[in-house]
């Protein structure tokens, strides 16, 4: 698996990450995945809950499918937003970038801090992983290569997903449909990822930024 971090935040520095992960095109029988980030094709959003919490809240999936007939590579968008806040509409405009570019993008909301404590977010992504390989297929994408992005607080569970799929306390939702699915990755691109979450507590206290954890 690969790990790759990036700052400033930048579509063409995405662009220059993806391009260097999928320029090696994987083959299959009859298919092979392209992928052109000078592309512009148009896409199609739709909107599934991927799963629901114990408190009955429904987690949304939104996806950005390109036209044509793929398969197209898949990545999956771990939003940011300092562990509370924020959804699967954080990152919109470089979501649609680079759907537009022949990704299948996929956007899930993560449980928040304030409704659950760690390790719920994680979780929640563990079980997206694995829900997104069982059912990428019905909007064209590849799961053969699959990876995350997380921005800030989405970069840190990316991080803890991509390095421990198999945890325990990570990968105990059972998804009923394809049990026999795991969550591993191929990479992992992050932004400015909160890596040493105590580090940036004590960075809040410091500067009197609470907004920066809570």
């Amino acid at each position: 698996m690969k790990i790759l971090s990036y700052r400033p935040f930048s579509a063409k520095s995405f662009y220059l990450l993806l391009a260097s992960l999928l320029i090696t095109p994987v083959i299959h029988a009859n298919d092979r995945i392209q992928y052109n980030p000078q592309a512009k094709l148009q896409i199609t959003i739709t909107e599934v809950e991927y799963r629901k919490t114990a408190s009955g809240r429904s987690l949304i999936a939104r996806i950005y499918q390109p036209a044509g007939t793929g398969p197209f590579p898949t990545v999956i968008d771990l939003h940011g937003g300092a562990w509370n806040n924020k959804d699967r509409f954080a990152e919109q405009p470089m979501n649609r970038a680079i759907a537009e570019s022949g990704v299948l993008v996929i956007a899930i909301d993560l449980t928040s801090a304030k409704e659950l404590p760690y390790p719920a977010n994680v979780l929640d992504a563990n079980y997206g992983v694995r829900w997104v390989k069982h059912h990428a297929k019905q909007w064209r994408g590849d799961t053969s290569k699959i990876g995350l992005y997380g921005s800030s607080s989405g970069g840190h569970i990316a991080e803890l997903l991509g390095l421990r799929p198999n945890d325990p306390r990570y990968n105990s939702l059972v998804l009923h449909e394809a049990p026999q699915i795991n969550a591993r990755v191929d990479y992992i691109m992050v932004r400015s990822p909160i890596s040493n979450p105590y580090a940036r507590y004590q960075n809040a206290l410091k500067l009197k930024r609470p907004h920066m954890i809570t």
